[in-house]
C-alpha cells in the first residue's frame, strides 16, 4: 500500500511539474507576442503620421500637384498633356479610342478643358478630376 501512495505522490508531482513547465513556455510565447504587437502598433503610428503629410486633391480644383489621393486608395495623378496613350488608358472609363481623342485635343490649360473632348461627359469629368492634372 505504501508503494501505491509513493507512485501516486510521484505521479502527482510529475503532473504539477509538467503543467508548470508548459504554463511557463506559454507565458514566454504570450510575452513575445505582446512585444511584437507593441512594435507593430508603433510602426503603424509612424506610417499613419507619414500618410497625414500626403497631399489630397482639393474638391473642384483644376490643378492637383504631386500625388492625387482617392478616397479608398492612393493613385499617382496623370498629366493629361504629357501622358502616353497607355497611361491615359489607366484612368477610369478611358479606353484606347478616348485616349487617342484626348491626345489629339492637347494641349489643355486646365482639367476642365477635357469636357471639350468627344466622349467625356460632365459626370466622367468629375470622376477624372482626382486622377488627372495639367502641368
Amino acid at each position: 500500500m505504501g508503494f501505491i501512495v509513493f507512485i501516486g505522490v510521484v505521479g502527482g508531482l510529475w503532473l504539477l511539474w509538467n503543467i508548470s513547465e508548459n504554463t511557463g513556455a506559454a507565458l514566454d510565447k504570450q510575452t513575445a507576442i505582446q512585444y511584437e504587437i507593441v512594435a507593430l502598433e508603433k510602426r503603424l503610428e509612424e506610417l499613419s503620421s507619414q500618410l497625414e503629410g500626403l497631399a489630397r486633391p482639393a474638391v473642384g480644383s483644376e490643378v492637383v500637384a504631386g500625388a492625387a489621393v482617392a478616397e479608398d486608395s492612393v493613385q499617382s495623378s496623370v498629366d493629361i498633356n504629357l501622358a502616353s496613350q497607355k497611361q491615359l488608358q489607366t484612368l477610369p472609363g478611358v479606353g484606347p479610342a478616348l485616349a487617342k481623342r484626348i491626345i489629339a485635343a492637347r494641349p489643355f490649360a486646365v482639367v476642365s478643358d477635357l469636357a471639350k473632348v468627344e466622349g467625356i461627359s460632365s459626370d466622367m469629368l468629375d470622376k477624372l478630376r482626382g486622377w488627372v492634372r495639367t502641368a
